[in-house]
């Protein structure tokens, strides 16, 4: 079996002569998750976040002679992701947030722990249902923070 390739280079086309340019890569896994909020105010929040999970990696070209696909490497591995975010509360409903981290892969193959070994970006819009349908819901509601 070949060793994975790393995506930001073209196959080498002494090795593999009937490759066309597109290399397929697929990552998929599952984890488990848990936040923990360290402050937490009226508008803020901060808090960080671990996640434990393991999945799937395929790594394939299309041999352009016989139009098939082939493998460069198909296995399992497992990751390990911690991250830190901010968010901030526009309104008692609705809030934006923004934060990083880095996720490690666990295999044993280094060059899928190098292509996927990568800082992560956070990114959120949140909608607060509790709060919403409370507001929708209970006609007398009252929110000491924000009334």
């Amino acid at each position: 079996m070949q060793n994975p390739v790393i995506l930001d280079r073209k196959l080498n086309e002494e090795v593999y002569p009937n490759a066309n340019d597109s290399v397929f890569f697929n990552f998929r896994y599952n984890s488990l998750f848990y936040e923990y909020v360290w402050f937490q105010s009226k508008r803020w929040e901060f808090s960080s976040a671990l996640h434990l999970g393991g999945g799937d990696v395929d790594l394939s070209y299309r041999d352009t002679l016989e139009n098939i696909r082939v493998t460069l490497f198909n296995g399992k591995t497992n990751i390990f992701l911690g991250s830190g975010s901010v968010e901030y509360k526009l309104t008692r409903w609705l809030a934006l947030g923004t934060g990083a981290g880095y996720r490690f892969v666990f295999s044993r193959d280094e060059n899928l722990i190098k292509g996927l070994n990568a800082p992560i970006y956070v990114y959120r819009l949140k909608l607060l249902m509790g709060e919403l349908l409370k507001m929708w819901f209970k006609k007398d509601y009252v929110n000491e923070d924000w009334d």
